[in-house]
């Protein structure tokens, strides 16, 4: 699991899947460990509902274990049942500091909105931590996330500096390096983020920097390494794999260009996933495909979820503004 956050490469989840699997028929009565290595392994492949029979599974065997619990209620987060999991974390309010809790709350207060609790808790967290008992990748994931949610209140000079300390302890991490090649495309930056994106693809070749680099070259006008990268994208899945990314399919509808490939898509992701981001892409591609109150339906209902993401709230005022592209 290590290696393939580091790497990003799917393989490595799958094997850390099948040693999940040996490890509870092992030991079955005594198989926590195993259960939740193979919800997350599950998780990272975008398998949530095995993944929740997983969790199912783990706290079945310690049922009053608080990360046990946490980790089903990011399960049914992943999945977009938000009314199951907002009950789910505000049963753990109490140990939101405890280590194992902490992130997934916090997950939880960005998915809802509420940004400013959910930077408070990292900081609480991450303080509570000794640095010396963390290992390097669970530090540079602190600065991971304290950074993402700073770059999403529009505080980018407190989102870089979490990234670059999270270099400073951990130079070869692949996340981070993406992170700042987002952060500068959003900024308007874009030789930064190209030469960002590209350190990062050199470590860890994810789908999600290859968007990031090819709408990078598009906004700078070389629509030809644009191209090259969209078909990296689609030589490793691109549209047709669980958990697709976003951001790019959202580049191709705000382009204009695979309108109809990318609607297929979200629909598909929405039968098996309600969650905010899912259906906002949905309600995106209706909105290009000029389906404008099946639009505002799907919208309306991520807005109720998140009423504060700023993303969501702009495509609600142009779909509701009723003039298709």
């Amino acid at each position: 699991m290590r290696r393939a956050r580091a790497t990003g490469q799917p393989a490595d989840y799958a094997e850390a899947e099948r040693a999940a699997r040996t490890a509870i028929r092992n030991q079955p009565r005594h198989g926590a460990a195993g259960w939740q290595l193979l919800g997350s392994a599950l998780m990272s492949q975008h398998r949530f509902e095995e993944a929740l029979a997983a969790a199912d599974s783990l706290v079945a065997l310690e049922p009053e274990n608080p990360s046990a619990l946490a980790v089903r209620a990011e399960v049914l987060l992943e999945l977009g049942r938000y009314s199951d999991a907002d009950r789910s974390f505000r049963s753990l309010w109490l140990r939101r500091f405890d280590p194992g809790v902490a992130l997934r709350v916090a997950r939880w207060l960005e998915v809802r909105g509420r940004l400013a609790e959910a930077r408070d808790l990292l900081r609480a967290a991450r303080g509570r931590l000794s640095a010396s008992l963390l290992p390097r990748d669970q530090r540079a994931w602190f600065r991971l996330r304290q950074g993402e949610l700073a770059a999403k209140v529009g505080a980018d000079d407190e989102a870089e500096r979490q990234y670059r300390q999270g270099l400073a302890e951990s130079p070869d991490d692949g996340r981070l390096l993406a992170a700042l090649a987002r952060l500068e495309l959003d900024r308007g930056h874009l030789r930064a983020a190209i030469v960002w994106g590209d350190s990062a693809i050199a470590v860890r070749l994810d789908g999600v920097t290859l968007g990031t680099l090819a709408e990078a070259w598009w906004q700078v006008g070389d629509s030809a390494r644009a191209r090259d990268y969209d078909a990296a994208i689609d030589a490793s899945g691109g549209l047709s794999i669980p958990g697709f990314d976003r951001r790019h399919a959202l580049a191709l509808l705000d382009r204009g260009e695979r309108v109809a490939d990318v609607a297929s898509a979200a629909e598909r992701e929405l039968r098996n996933r309600r969650d905010v981001g899912t259906l906002d892409l949905v309600a995106w591609s209706r909105f290009r495909l000029g389906r404008i109150p099946a639009a505002a339906a799907a919208i309306d209902e991520a807005v109720r979820w998140n009423p504060a993401d700023r993303l969501l709230l702009r495509h609600r005022a142009a779909i509701h503004a009723g003039i298709a592209p």
